[in-house]
């Protein structure tokens, strides 16, 4: 037999329990900018060995290290990309791209 309890019957939708559910959850995400920074000084620290993506993403959290190489490349610094092969924290291989710093250009 079927219950007919609230507790059970379906929230109903209204907009504003819409709108909170599509609140930004990346909203603590460091901006792009920070971002960028972050991966200005990694690649600083990391020398003529430079920093792949996967380790950009797993170190510094940034998800999609290519477009901020490319605001870096914008701003006037001069960073190289190699392709080479790297391995994930769960022990994947990807080949992946390497970047390495050579000239670091206008404010960041």
């Amino acid at each position: 037999m079927a219950r007919k309890d609230k507790a059970f019957a379906p929230a109903k939708s209204t907009k504003a329990s819409k709108n909170k559910r599509r609140a930004n959850p990346s909203s603590s995400a460091p901006s792009s900018a920070t971002q960028c920074r972050l991966i200005l000084k990694e690649l600083i620290r990391a020398g003529a060995r430079g920093r792949t993506t996967i380790e950009l993403r797993h170190n510094l959290g940034v998800m999609h290290p290519a477009a901020r190489v490319l605001e870096l490349r914008d701003s006037g610094t001069k960073i190289i990309t190699r392709r080479d092969i790297d391995t994930t924290p769960d022990g994947i291989n990807h080949r992946v791209a390497r970047y390495v710093l050579i000239a670091v250009g206008g404010a960041v």
